[in-house]
């Protein structure tokens, strides 16, 4: 035990959690050093105060800016108290020993949110589930936070921003949501934070539902790579014979006849079953080559396939989109941020939701939205047949959106607790299933036939141009031969 002979503030561990500062009311000058006390010196910290005068210690304690994370105690002669002395032990008679859960009672003490508003229609439809992909991370986080003031027994205020707020360069201020913590207005984040974490603020992690990735309609496969470079696993084509000549054999692969035919009966036989064994090899491998067209494609993966893939790229026009995107640090999504969202004339491919679905929707279209969002407009407007080929690529690089309040805040250890109970509970899990909608099932695959383009059979049409590239050229090298040799 440490004393101090002058009543200075400074000389108290008031920074030192993990020591218990005791003040002795018939000492001289306690009142004086108690009258010093600030709210950020009583945050979360110990005390004992010693009296034996019972009404003292009520002035005492109305001049104290005590908190409800500070922990408070005063000892006097009276009998009556949760704290009696059992030999030279104090003991504690609460039943309840955690501050958090004792005081989880406000009683009706005011609390105040800051709210994000990026569409200002929202202010109307917080409650009534209508238009839920509209502003829907802080739909559901104002959800969350009324059941957190009701569980409180405490009452809230909020203030509408219209963005989660950034670092002015000009005033090195906080702006949004995140400027309202820092300076005090606001004690807690009523809308779901998942930018980068900062000192100014503190952050209970969660358990959410929100989730950004990339979704797109699986194209046909040769849009990816070359369909005609397939390796087929079951190596059925019929292996030529020795026995056989070249010129026969060419006329069985290209379905020819041949002006000479074979003169023995043996000959005869393998002939037939070259030409029709090839036959139904053209036949199989056709349709196997319909059946690849009508498959979506599983060969966009990575942010590297679909970076080299010829699928255009939009995003969601939101804020924090503008933000990860055009401060992505990683080389591939610099690549993306610059050769597929920023155009030679300077603009940006941000769509607002519904265009973005809609573009998707037409094909070869690569659109980066919140997904349980964007799953209902995709529910709504897809055809049963086109809900089968949407996949997903994880682009933003981010964890879990977090609950964010106030720093050094008295309520700390009650937001934790609660937010935790409540999602426990299921009530976190409830809101987030009436807003956020799953992956649409897939009832319609194989159900409508694509129609081949030219663009399917690309590699095809360049084979057989060649083909007739080298036939006429080498029809001119005859013909040269033969008026070279009339001449």
């Amino acid at each position: 035990m440490v004393s101090i002979q002058r009543p200075l503030i400074s000389n108290l561990p008031i920074y030192q959690y993990n020591n218990v500062i005791v003040f002795d009311l018939a000492c001289e000058n306690t009142e004086e050093l108690l009258k010093q006390m600030e709210a950020p010196h009583i945050y979360r910290q110990k005390m004992i105060i010693l009296t034996t005068k019972g009404k003292e210690i009520y002035e005492v304690l109305q001049s104290l800016p005590v908190l409800p994370s500070s922990e408070i105690f005063y000892f006097t002669n009276f009998s009556d108290g949760y704290f009696v002395k059992q030999g030279d032990v104090i003991v504690n008679l609460r039943k309840i020993k955690v501050t958090a859960k004792r005081r989880k009672n406000l009683i009706g003490a005011q609390l105040k949110g800051s709210l994000v508003i990026t569409n200002k229609n929202t202010l109307n439809h917080l409650n009534d589930y209508h238009d839920k992909h509209i502003d829907t991370i802080t739909k559901a986080n104002y959800k969350l936070t009324n059941l957190l003031a009701q569980y409180l027994n405490a009452s809230i205020s909020y203030s509408i921003v219209d963005t989660w707020g950034y670092k002015q360069n000009d005033t090195n201020e906080w702006s949004g949501m995140i400027g309202e913590l820092v300076s005090k207005k606001a004690d807690l984040g009523a809308s779901h934070y998942f930018l980068p974490q900062i000192e100014m603020i503190l952050l209970i992690t969660l358990r959410v539902h929100p989730k950004l990735v990339v979704l797109f309609i699986a194209s046909h496969t040769e849009w990816k790579f070359n369909l005609f470079d397939i390796q087929e696993s079951d190596s059925s084509a019929l292996r030529p014979s020795l026995y056989e000549t070249f010129f026969l054999l060419l006329c069985a692969i290209c379905q020819q006849g041949s002006s000479k035919l074979p003169i023995y009966f043996g000959s005869q036989i393998i002939t037939l079953i070259a030409f029709t064994s090839l036959m139904f090899l053209y036949a199989s491998y056709s349709a196997n080559i319909v059946s690849l067209l009508q498959s979506p494609s599983n060969k966009i993966r990575t942010l590297e396939d679909l970076y080299s893939s010829r699928l255009q790229f939009g995003v969601d026009d939101t804020v924090f989109n503008h933000f990860y995107f055009s401060h992505a640090d990683e080389r591939i999504r610099k690549l993306i941020y610059a050769n597929r969202i920023k155009r030679k004339d300077g603009k940006e491919n941000f769509y607002n939701l519904t265009e973005g679905v809609a573009e998707m929707r037409k094909g070869l279209f690569a659109f980066h939205m919140e997904l349980g969002v964007g799953y209902k407009i995709v529910g709504e407007t897809f055809q049963e047949d086109e809900k089968c080929g949407i996949q997903e690529i994880q682009y933003l690089q981010v964890v879990d959106p977090y609950y964010a309040v106030q720093k050094n805040s008295s309520y700390k250890e009650l937001f934790k607790i609660s937010l935790l109970l409540l999602r426990e509970l299921g009530f976190q899990e409830r809101e987030n299933s009436l807003l956020y909608t799953k992956k649409p099932r897939c009832a319609g695959i194989n159900s409508k036939f694509i129609s081949v383009g030219l663009i399917d059979i690309e590699p095809a049409l360049y084979i057989y141009l060649y083909g007739v590239g080298f036939s006429v050229l080498i029809c001119g090298l005859e013909k040269f031969i033969y008026f070279y040799r009339i001449a």
